[in-house]
């Protein structure tokens, strides 16, 4: 079976433009094509056992059709985040984001990474909290 060069062009045509016609499709119509900024990429706590620690996440924006939230759908307890200040618009503006940690009973790593969404824009910071506990320092002199 042989095809002509002329068909096998004609048919990688039609395949290409169909492509790129139903690329554009799968981008969908949420009207949220804007920008997520975080000033920081990270947050970090450092505290003792049962004792908590705040700092601020702040967070820019541009061509949004509402303000970006944090995804707490999956927030572990030890982590709250509420808003500090807003200011400008969803098209142009900046949150100022309130971060507490409350360092569980156990010394340990808490990190987990945080979305912070508008329609279909995200922007990711990792929480990363450290809980150092009393170390039980031990003298095995005799005497």
């Amino acid at each position: 079976m042989t095809f002509s060069p002329r068909l096998l062009a004609s048919t990688l045509s039609v395949l290409l433009a169909l492509t790129l016609v139903l690329t554009g499709c799968d981008s969908g119509s949420s009207g949220d094509e804007g920008l997520i900024a975080p000033t920081t990429p990270e947050v970090s706590f450092r505290v003792q056992p049962d004792s908590s620690q705040t700092d601020t996440v702040v967070v820019r924006y541009t061509g949004l059709s509402e303000r970006p939230q944090p995804d707490t759908a999956s927030f572990p307890s030890y982590y709250s985040v509420e808003v500090g200040d807003e200011s400008g618009s969803p098209e142009d503006g900046e949150s100022i984001f309130l971060v507490t940690f409350n360092g569980p009973t156990e010394s340990g790593s808490y990190n987990v990474p945080v979305r912070f969404r508008s329609g279909r824009t995200v922007a990711t910071v990792r929480f990363a909290g450290i809980v150092i506990g009393p170390q039980l320092i031990t003298d095995f002199e005799d005497g």
